[in-house]
Parts: C-alpha cells; structure tokens; sequence
C-alpha cells in the first residue's frame, strides 16, 4: 500500500530532477513561458467538417 509520504517523495525526487536539468541545460523558463508564443501572431486554423457517420441517431426500438 502507498501512503501519502511514499507520493510526496515521489513528487519531491521529481521536482529536484528537474531542477538539476534546469541547473546543467541553464534553461529557466516555465512551460508557459515556453508556450506563450508572444511573436507569435494570428494563426489561422480552419476545421475540416465532421463526418456524417458520427452523428448518425441512435436506432431505439
């Protein structure tokens, strides 16, 4: 049986993980940061159309 602790460990063991990552690749910013895409700018995205066979009723007796 795990018990908190044994999570909270795990938790801890990863964050220190990744924090030596940060430290060797000096890379130090968040993935948010990362995601931002502040020179981004718009980005046009057009959705195909959904297929018929996806909203077909259901065949209720």
């Amino acid at each position: 049986m795990i018990s908190d602790n044994d999570d909270q460990n795990k938790l801890i063991d990863a964050l220190f993980k990744l924090e030596g990552h940060q430290r060797l690749t000096g890379d130090t910013e968040s993935i948010v940061e990362l995601l931002a895409m502040p020179d981004g700018g718009d980005i046009e995205f057009e959705i195909p159309p959904l297929s018929d066979w996806l909203f077909k009723a259901a065949d209720l007796p």
